[in-house]
């Protein structure tokens, strides 16, 4: 729960600095162009950490499938003495 709440406002703090930049680059946020660059904008964020995530799970499922042979040996040891 706490790191949806990280990632929610994450993505609020991006997307203050996009409005920032486009204020600065004289878009405006309200027009139809503003409101989908920044749609757009925070799907991309989005999955960027969605990515980001499950990265991490694939290397902790990584680390779990290179320590398995170790395992079944130590099991296969136990079983046998």
């Amino acid at each position: 729960m706490e790191e949806i709440k990280q990632r929610k406002e994450l993505l609020d703090i991006h997307l203050k600095e996009v409005s920032k930049w486009m204020e600065d680059s004289n878009i405006d946020p309200t027009s139809e162009f503003g409101q989908e660059f920044l749609k757009q904008t925070k799907e991309l964020i989005e999955q960027f950490y969605e990515i980001k995530e499950l990265k991490g799970r694939v290397t902790a499922l990584e680390k779990q499938i290179q320590e398995f042979p170790e395992q079944l040996m130590r099991l296969n040891n136990k079983c046998f003495d």
